[in-house]
């Protein structure tokens, strides 16, 4: 969005955002402020910055970079998978500004090497980490958001996944990230049907390759090229082409999109590649 009224479409909107230190869902909330929103966005830590070694990464941290763009925020650093915090700290935003009008679910990850998270192999102990990271913290956040967005009829969750949410990697690699965002698609969809009465939308973006700070050193290891060269466009995504698209499900005009995934991957080729 670009210019006037249209720049400020989420003005007076309160968003909480977790997982959002760095990465993409410092994208999502910077956006969002940009968009006018008040934010609330939670994460473990906040010291951690952009990655030095990363060519022409943004090493400020959270706070400098939404303070450079003027937003109004409260942080938290907690776990977003602890249910009584996350109520907490919801609650206490929606007592401070009267309201809660999105949420999304960035909070995620995965863990272990290629090699050790092959299907047949993949310890329960590291997929059971992986799905409270993924799946539990969302869960933990719509729980939060519900009673206030149902309380005032109104309401954008966005969740999100990924497209390895959507295939298998080659050789069953990753598989426990694959099949907790694969989960995402599903709960997203269960929860659309569940809140549609009370005229709250659930959608779920699923980002392909975004050249995060963090990602980029990934495809340099397996060559840009090759990446490039699985996408229709020919090139990486951008981590505010992802946000932008987040802004869109959260916002007003998406009145009635619900229940849908929205993939910004570029026209990545889905065949396992």
């Amino acid at each position: 969005m670009s210019g006037g009224q249209q720049a400020r479409a989420l003005a007076g909107q309160v968003a909480v955002v977790t997982g959002a230190s760095r990465g993409l869902g410092l994208e999502y909330a910077l956006t969002l402020a940009r968009a006018g929103a008040v934010l609330a966005i939670q994460d473990l830590d906040f010291s951690a910055h952009g990655e030095h070694g990363a060519p022409g990464a943004d090493v400020r941290s959270a706070q400098e970079r939404l303070d450079a763009i003027g937003a109004e925020y409260r942080l938290a650093e907690f776990d977003a998978a602890d249910e009584a915090a996350m109520r907490t700290f919801v609650d206490a935003v929606a007592q401070e500004f009267g309201r809660i009008d999105i949420a999304v679910a960035n909070a995620g990850g995965g863990t272990g090497s290629i090699a050790d998270t092959r299907a047949s192999t993949l310890r329960a102990a590291d997929f059971s980490k992986v799905f409270s990271r993924n799946v539990l913290t969302a869960v933990s956040l719509v729980g939060a958001v519900a009673p206030h967005m149902k309380e005032r009829r109104y309401g954008r969750i966005v969740l999100v996944s990924s497209q390895g949410g959507m295939r298998a990697n080659l050789q069953g690699s990753y598989a426990h990230y694959g099949s907790v965002k694969a989960a995402i698609i599903s709960y997203m969809r269960n929860l659309a049907q569940d809140l549609g009465e009370h005229a709250i939308t659930v959608n779920a973006v699923a980002p392909g390759y975004i050249g995060t700070d963090r990602l980029m050193r990934q495809f340099e290891e397996v060559g840009v090229d090759v990446i490039v060269d699985r996408t229709a466009l020919k090139r990486i995504g951008t981590p505010q082409e992802c946000a932008a698209a987040v802004e869109f499900l959260a916002s007003p005009g998406a009145s009635y999109v619900t229940g849908s995934l929205l993939t910004i991957d570029g026209g990545s080729v889905r065949n396992g590649a």
